[in-house]
């Protein structure tokens, strides 16, 4: 029973592992979204700090798109999360029905064969055993990489939408690649005054 307690650690183990890595990801989207100067409305100015490392507050001044790029990744948050942890239970239930199935077999084999011939049911119970386990690992191994498989499309599919939403700006200081704003598109006279100080400066 140790053993396959063991086994089922390892492969919860490495379901949090891939987990974790998916909340990093998705913590580097609302990054990307906090620190957006087109995911703000006017008057409002983008967040500098550094990526958040839990699941942050939605920051003040979004606008439409911002607000709405916001709710998308947080959303997804969710989504992977809940994955997590209904394939993390389902690891356990699945290793906790073997086992009982498992030592409910041995137990009957003995009393089927008698005293006289426990030992040798026993081992014969055993070989059979582990190639139960075996079917069971290989079990949540399928169960493992089923979470990997849907939360990294999840994941792939927000950050798409992210990039696609902050890219159709440029705009500020900074020329963030995109669109560039028209004439009369709502860019004050000192924005304009402080990108071309930018450009002068950083730009040859």
């Amino acid at each position: 029973m140790a053993r396959r307690a063991v086994n089922v650690a390892s492969h919860h183990k490495r379901l949090q592992a891939h987990h974790k890595r998916h909340k990093k990801h998705l913590l580097k989207l609302f990054h990307k979204v906090k620190s957006h100067p087109s995911c703000y409305k006017e008057g409002y100015k983008p967040s500098k700090g550094r990526a958040p490392k839990s699941l942050p507050r939605k920051p003040k001044g979004l606008n439409r798109r911002g607000s709405g790029l916001w709710d998308h990744i947080k959303k997804a948050w969710h989504w992977v999360t809940g994955k997590a942890k209904k394939h993390g239970k389902e690891l356990y239930k699945v290793a906790k029905k073997h086992g009982a199935k498992v030592g409910k077999a041995l137990l009957d084999e003995g009393k089927r064969r008698g005293t006289a011939y426990a030992e040798k049911a026993l081992s014969r119970g055993k070989a059979w055993a582990e190639g139960q386990a075996q079917a069971v690992g290989q079990n949540l191994r399928n169960r493992v990489e089923g979470y990997v498989k849907q939360a990294d499309a999840k994941i792939s599919s927000v950050a798409k939408r992210v990039d696609a939403g902050v890219s159709k700006y440029t705009g500020g200081v900074g020329a963030m690649p995109g669109r560039v704003l028209k004439k009369g598109s709502g860019v004050t006279a000192k924005q304009r005054v402080a990108r071309r100080a930018f450009l002068d400066k950083y730009v040859r």
